[in-house]
């Protein structure tokens, strides 16, 4: 934006069987210059959107990875659900250790989010630029929310073990509030905000699971240390997934497992002027009905999804409390990422009354068509208002910001 640019990245993966496509894709993103990344949203752990970040941290430089704060048997939980597939090493070691693995791999900083599902909208700042840093020579400074509560006492020594070994600091951060940071110098003040959601996993879910693993391995904590024996012995793999098809089985189905997810809503505003700026979009790969247009906004926004379970009733009154009225704002909500790679198991049809020209909706999905996604029912009701696109290891979207 402006002279330079700010990049944010959100997730980096895809299923295991399209890697060589993901490999290629990235090839080609890391070739268009895109090796200095701002920020890296990774918004859950599942590994179809974290496949490709050893090979991004391997060949880009990556100052701040944000990810949600999830509990070790969550984590644990996790890799049982997956253990039907061939997962490479490397993946068991991230779900053991996501600091001490990212922190490995040279970003600079780690911020883990941590909140209830319960925070409400922030206040913006629409009139005038809130009080912080302006844009610094060479970088871009993000101020953020104040540090999260209730984080286990080994899990914090764990952060501080990091930093002091690999001299990366982890922050654990709190997901109300916002953070922002400013993109460019006046005449043209514009700030970027950035609002995040997340819904924990069910707790009596967890519940369960631990007891289950407490129950057959025998242990009373879960630690780095007991995640790596369960992990990387096949053994404690087994007895996972054993604790994973109980559960499934207690609860009447894997339906009800809301893994912890975040949203983002990424809002850019420009101050101080009289009229609303006017500046070129341009969107890629153009599709016939979609040209380039201008904006004569203010304010725009871009909404990321991952894959929150808006489908679960509880959860879209909290996602629609936190942003909605931000939604319905004077703004305008120019990119919408559809849940869940477009799966029924994560839209809410509801979404669609916040959805209007010239929005571009957008699902990230295999190009090969894995479990039959994106659902045509999720399709047919994005059409009826919005132009969609795919976004697959072979072709990607692009937003490019040109303002005058």
């Amino acid at each position: 934006m402006g002279e330079r640019n700010f990049n944010l990245l959100f997730d980096c993966g895809s299923h295991i069987k399209c890697r060589e496509a993901l490999s290629r894709a990235l090839d080609s993103f890391l070739a268009e210059g895109a090796k200095d990344i701002d920020v890296l949203v990774i918004s859950h752990l599942h590994y179809d959107h974290v496949s490709g970040v050893v090979k991004l941290l391997s060949n880009a430089n990556v100052k701040t990875v944000v990810l949600p704060y999830i509990l070790p048997e969550e984590r644990l939980l996790i890799a049982a659900q997956q253990m039907l597939f061939p997962l490479p090493p490397w993946y068991h070691s991230f779900l053991i250790s996501p600091a001490s693995f990212l922190a490995s791999l040279g970003v600079e900083e780690i911020r883990f989010l941590r909140g209830t599902g319960e925070e409400g909208p922030p206040e913006l700042p629409l009139t005038r630029p809130p009080e912080g840093p302006s844009e610094a020579q060479g970088s871009f400074e993000i101020i953020w929310p104040g540090a999260a509560e209730d984080i286990p006492a080994h899990e914090q020594r764990h952060a501080k073990n990091v930093k002091e070994i690999l001299g990366v600091p982890v922050f654990f951060t709190r997901v109300n509030g916002h953070a922002f940071l400013a993109l460019s110098r006046a005449p043209l003040p514009a700030y970027a905000f950035l609002i995040f959601f997340l819904y924990p996993i069910r707790r009596d879910i967890l519940e369960r699971f631990k007891r289950c693993l407490y129950s057959k391995l025998g242990i009373m904590t879960i630690e780095p240390e007991t995640m790596r024996r369960l992990l990387l012995r096949a053994e404690g793999r087994r007895k996972l997934r054993q604790c994973y098809k109980i559960l499934a089985k207690g609860i009447e189905g894997t339906r009800e497992l809301n893994f912890t997810s975040l949203s983002l809503l990424l809002i850019l505003i420009f101050y101080n002027q009289e009229e609303p700026l006017c500046f070129p979009v341009k969107i890629y790969p153009l599709r016939p009905y979609f040209p380039s247009f201008l904006l004569h906004l203010r304010t725009i926004m871009s909404l990321l999804t991952g894959d929150t379970r808006l489908d679960v009733n509880k959860i879209w009154k909290a996602f629609e409390n936190r942003y909605g009225r931000l939604l319905r704002s004077k703004g305008r909500l120019l990119i919408f990422q559809v849940p869940h790679h477009g799966s029924l198991k994560g839209f809410n049809t509801a979404i669609t009354g916040y959805l209007q020209p010239p929005c571009l909706s957008i699902i990230s999905c295999s190009a090969y068509g894995l479990y039959n996604l994106p659902s045509k029912r999720v399709v047919h009701s994005l059409i009826r208002v919005t132009p969609l696109e795919l976004c697959t290891e072979i072709n990607s979207v692009r937003v490019l910001f040109h303002i005058f």
